[in-house]
């Protein structure tokens, strides 16, 4: 669970050398407009339920007292716990939930979003990010895609009200990042020299997928997105 080495990597360790590079890029920065309408320290607490290795740590932990990462036992998170377990957090405890990247290696995500409301406080809040499309990436396995309707259901039907969908890499950016992904993939296996051409590859692939997003229309991303970044707050009307 948590934020898991995404199958794409090439293995050459520089930012723009990754053929995941501009989905994280983009990612991150919808963490941070989200986080950006917060007033500093208006959270007490936040729960990463899921944390992986914790990327966004640093940055989240401005908004709060304090920031706990809870993920599966033997992940040395800070809170562990069984799948399908209660989390040890008191109901009604925690002002903000966050999930990046784990929903889809969920076996049962009603367990999932059934604990994070339970720990919430009342008009507390979930962020989370999940795939729309994406390659096979067990960690340790993969069970699920979304449309932008799905999530939202999904989200909704376990007593959150969604406030806000964030559709990031449109089909045709994220056709070309999975082609070429493929590519550097292969390309890293012929060893030095072909981990250099991977490397200049996804440099030049990073560098013009910003582009071709930007000319795809709007209604085509929104509902055709690799990744999907939802805002929702724990709300009064009973889950389905």
């Amino acid at each position: 669970m948590g934020n898991h080495k995404i199958i794409l990597n090439n293995g050459v360790f520089c930012g723009r050398c990754k053929s995941d590079f501009y989905l994280k890029k983009i990612l991150r920065n919808a963490i941070v407009q989200d986080f950006k309408k917060l007033n500093e320290k208006e959270l007490n607490r936040i729960v990463d339920f899921g944390c992986g290795s914790m990327p966004y740590a640093s940055f989240l932990s401005f908004y709060c007292r304090e920031y706990i990462g809870c993920d599966l036992l033997g992940t040395g998170a800070a809170m562990e716990f069984k799948p399908g377990g209660i989390l040890p957090i008191a109901d009604g405890s925690v002002d903000q939930v966050v999930s990046f990247q784990v929903l889809e290696h969920v076996h049962d995500v009603s367990w999932y979003l059934n604990e994070a409301k339970r720990i919430l406080r009342p008009e507390g809040r979930i962020l989370l990010s999940t795939h729309g499309t994406w390659p096979y990436h067990p960690h340790p396995e993969d069970y699920w895609r979304w449309t932008r309707s799905g999530i939202i259901r999904t989200v909704e039907g376990h007593g959150f009200e969604v406030e806000n969908v964030a559709s990031l890499v449109g089909p045709a950016a994220w056709t070309l990042m999975f082609q070429f992904g493929a590519i550097t993939l292969l390309l890293s296996k012929f060893g030095i020299l072909g981990r250099l051409m991977a490397a200049a590859m996804n440099v030049v692939v990073n560098f013009f997928l910003p582009f071709v997003d930007r000319i795809t229309p709007v209604d085509l991303k929104k509902n055709n997105a690799s990744v999907y970044v939802i805002s929702a707050k724990k709300s009064h009307v009973r889950a389905l």
